[in-house]
C-alpha cells in the first residue's frame, strides 16, 4: 500500500511538477526574442492572448510549451510583416486559435489573404486588455507610414502599454487616454527615434520599465534617443537581444 502511494506522487510530481503549477497559476507578460519584430503574450492558467504574431525568429517550442494545451486568441496593430508572418504557423501549432481583429491601417491583396484564413474569435477578452481608440486620420505627418500611423493601442491590466509601431505623431493623439496606472512600455517600433516622445512618458508618472523588441546591430533599435529620454524619466530599459525572452509576472 505505501509503495503504491509512493509511486503515484512520484509519478504525479514527474508528469505535474511544482513549477508548472506555480507559473500558471499566475498572470505574465511575455515578450518574446523574434529579434527585429514583435510577438508578446500574456498567459495565464487559461489562455494565451497574443499581441502580433511577427519577427525574424519564430520561438515554436516554447510557445507551444507555454501557450500549446491552452486556448489562443491573436490581436494584430497593423499590417507590417513583422508584426504578422507568424500568425499561419503558429494556428497550425496551438489549439483553440482564433482572430480578435483586422490590422490597424490598409493591408494589401495578399496580406489580407494571408490572414482571412483564421477563424474569427466569437469574444473579446475585455477583462485582459482594452483598445485605446483615437482619430487616427487626423495623422497627417510626413515622417508616419499610413500603417505605422493606424497601429492599434491596447492595454494590459491597466499595467502594460503596447502601442504597435504607432509613431510620435500619432501618440500625441491617444497619450491622454492612457491609464497613468501602466509600469510596462512596449516601445513604439522597436524603439524608433520618432515615438516615445516626452510628452507620453510625462502621461505615464508610474511606468517602470520599458522594453525594446529589437535588433540594434541591423537596425539601430533602440535609438540612443529615446534610451537618453527613457533615463531622463528614471525608466530602466529592456531589450530582447540581451535578454532573449522576457517574462514578467502581472498583477490579476
Amino acid at each position: 500500500m505505501n509503495r503504491t502511494i509512493y509511486i503515484l506522487i512520484f509519478l504525479f510530481s514527474f508528469l505535474f511538477p511544482y513549477k508548472a503549477f506555480y507559473r500558471d497559476s499566475k498572470a505574465a507578460l511575455i515578450v518574446w526574442n523574434v529579434r527585429q519584430g514583435q510577438m508578446i503574450t500574456y498567459s495565464d492558467s487559461m489562455q494565451c492572448i497574443h499581441f502580433d504574431m511577427g519577427g525574424e525568429s519564430f520561438p515554436v517550442k516554447k510557445l507551444v510549451q507555454e501557450c500549446g494545451q491552452k486556448s489562443n486568441k491573436v490581436f494584430f496593430s497593423h499590417w507590417d510583416w513583422d508584426h504578422i508572418n507568424f500568425t499561419k504557423l503558429a494556428w497550425k501549432r496551438l489549439h483553440h486559435f482564433c482572430r480578435l481583429n483586422w490590422p490597424g491601417g490598409v493591408g494589401t491583396k495578399k496580406k489580407k489573404s494571408f490572414l482571412s484564413v483564421l477563424p474569427k474569435c466569437k469574444t473579446i477578452p475585455t477583462s485582459v486588455f482594452y483598445e485605446i481608440t483615437f482619430p487616427a486620420h487626423l495623422n497627417s505627418s510626413k515622417r508616419a507610414s499610413e500603417n505605422n500611423k493606424y497601429s492599434r493601442v491596447v492595454v494590459i491590466k491597466n499595467q502594460v502599454l503596447i502601442p504597435g509601431d504607432s509613431p510620435g505623431s500619432s501618440e500625441y493623439l491617444w497619450q491622454n487616454k492612457v491609464p497613468p496606472s501602466v509600469q510596462i512600455l512596449i516601445l513604439s517600433h522597436h524603439g524608433s527615434r520618432y515615438s516615445t516622445y516626452h510628452p507620453l512618458l510625462y502621461a505615464l508618472p508610474k511606468l517602470k520599465i520599458a522594453i525594446a523588441s529589437a535588433r540594434k546591430k541591423r537596425y539601430g533599435h533602440p535609438h540612443y534617443l529615446v534610451k537618453q529620454r527613457l533615463m531622463r524619466h528614471k525608466v530602466s530599459m529592456l531589450s530582447t537581444e540581451e535578454f532573449n525572452h522576457i517574462y514578467i509576472p502581472l498583477h490579476k
